[in-house]
């Protein structure tokens, strides 16, 4: 059965290399959203395995989805995969407080990501 992943970013540039790694992968489907607050809708409309989400958003920051999504019984035990230019170690451990599986920094590095996705799904 197909694994979902949810990719949040305001960044065409992010969304299209991790939807590169994905498209080589059939059994992994996957949705863009580059709003958080619709991608909130999302998740509650459909199920999915792992969440891409970019900190520096519109509306909602990386930060209060995060809380959100890690506060919501139904939703709490979806990896969430940070992606952010942010070079700031405080967010990185701010990020795992909050309940983030992995960190990356953009410029993101492809094979790294797709090791850790495979990990995650298996």
């Amino acid at each position: 059965m197909a694994k979902t992943i949810l990719l949040i970013d305001d960044s065409e540039t992010s969304l299209f290399l991790i939807k590169s790694i994905l498209d080589e992968h059939d059994d992994l489907d996957y949705i863009l959203e580059t709003n958080s607050a619709k991608a909130l809708q999302v998740l509650k409309n459909q199920y999915v395995d792992l969440i891409f989400l970019d900190l520096m958003m519109p509306e909602i920051d990386g930060f209060q989805f995060l809380k959100y999504v890690k506060s919501d019984s139904q939703l709490s035990s979806i990896p969430i995969f940070i992606i952010t230019a942010l070079d700031d170690p405080q967010a990185r451990g701010q990020t795992q407080k909050l309940g983030a599986a992995e960190f990356f920094r953009k410029p993101l590095n492809i094979s790294n990501i797709e090791n850790k996705i495979l990990a995650y799904l298996e």
